[in-house]
């Protein structure tokens, strides 16, 4: 299991492409999201997040988009390690997830 390291109070962007096999898969009409939990697997929530990152298109028909959480955002998230994925619903309304990932909040050195 992949882990990514984030700093509190930096902007998450986080940049993906589908593909099956070596072919990328057009998400034109997909809905994607992904959450944050911690080992409890509560929803990580606060007066910033709703637990969930912000889906972006890249390139929707090479399968490339970006999940993000603004540093406003991730400013109030405690240090600790989060389960992540990236769910997809495709157009045939047909439910998929990726491997889970850990994204590990440590405190931030240099801050305003």
């Amino acid at each position: 299991m992949a882990t990514i390291t984030h700093k509190q109070g930096d902007t998450l962007e986080l940049t993906f492409e589908l593909k099956t096999g070596t072919t990328a898969v057009d998400i034109t009409n997909y809905t994607i999201s992904s959450q944050l939990r911690d080992s409890t697997d509560t929803l990580l929530t606060t007066d910033n997040f709703n637990g969930s990152l912000t889906y972006s298109a890249i390139d929707a028909s090479a399968g490339q988009f970006q999940l993000s959480a603004s540093s406003t955002a991730t400013a109030e998230w405690p240090e600790r390690e989060y389960n992540c994925d990236v769910q997809f619903i495709d157009n045939d309304n047909e439910t998929s997830s990726s491997e889970t990932f850990k994204i590990k909040v440590i405190k931030d050195v240099t801050r305003a």
